[in-house]
């Protein structure tokens, strides 16, 4: 199944991986499971890795999928690590539930702001062209940088905003590794995407910190002090 996907994907022409890579940054956007995000971003750095391929050398182009697969090994293991933390100490999914909502606003205003950003991405696509760029890696450039934007505005979990920041990288690297496909750039653009997932993975952590490290409570402490006073107090019942 994972052999046919890849050959799928690989076979796609440029304007269908353009449409893809607008469907992946918008799921990032709007998504509120983490692991969805994670998927979409998944797809988003090969379809970005096949875009590239046609303008770049191959190596170049691989090593944009090791870099991003790194990312999401690091972001997965996170995400994982944080779920089950809190799905042991509350309900389950109640951390999807709680952490992926921005503001207290429904799946329709998203939805809603979607559109609205989607038609403001279209018309500037429309207006803003350079003659010495391609018009499908701008177009691309232009959604994945867009859709990063509004996917940072949208949420206030760490995890999804570095998703977010790294959708907002790839329409960058789109666009600059295509002017300068050069190997130092490419070793500052993959270490630049591996320290803000290791970053974004830190915050996570931190901001769950009470669930991965749950404090003893009350009752735990009454116990403890209560075991070294037994002796004592059947000594002086003696006396």
């Amino acid at each position: 199944m994972l052999e046919t996907a890849l050959r799928f994907l690989v076979a796609l022409t440029s304007e269908q991986v353009v449409v893809g890579l607008a469907i992946t940054a918008a799921v990032v956007a709007v998504a509120v499971d983490w692991r969805l995000v994670l998927l979409a971003l998944a797809v988003q750095y090969f379809l970005t890795s096949v875009l590239l391929n046609d303008y770049v050398l191959v190596q170049i182009a691989v090593t944009k999928v090791l870099v991003g697969g790194f990312c999401l090994l690091v972001l997965y293991r996170t995400g994982r690590r944080v779920q089950e933390a809190v799905d042991a100490l509350t309900l389950p999914g109640s951390w999807v539930d709680r952490e992926h909502e921005a503001l207290p606003i429904s799946a329709w205003f998203r939805v809603l702001a979607l559109g609205m950003w989607t038609l403001g991405i279209v018309a500037f696509n429309a207006r803003v062209q350079f003659n010495f760029l391609d018009h499908r890696l701008l177009s691309a450039a232009y959604w994945l940088g867009g859709f990063g934007v509004l996917a940072i505005m949208l949420t206030r979990n760490p995890l999804k905003t570095t998703a977010a920041l790294l959708t907002f990288q790839n329409g960058f690297e789109v666009l600059f590794t295509a002017l300068e496909p050069g190997l130092l750039l490419l070793g500052f653009l993959g270490t630049a995407n591996i320290l803000t997932a290791l970053v974004g993975a830190y915050l996570t952590v931190v901001r769950n910190l009470p669930y991965l490290e749950p404090l003893q409570n009350v009752q735990s402490w009454d116990v403890l002090s209560l075991e070294p006073a037994e002796p004592a107090r059947q000594e002086e019942e003696t006396r």
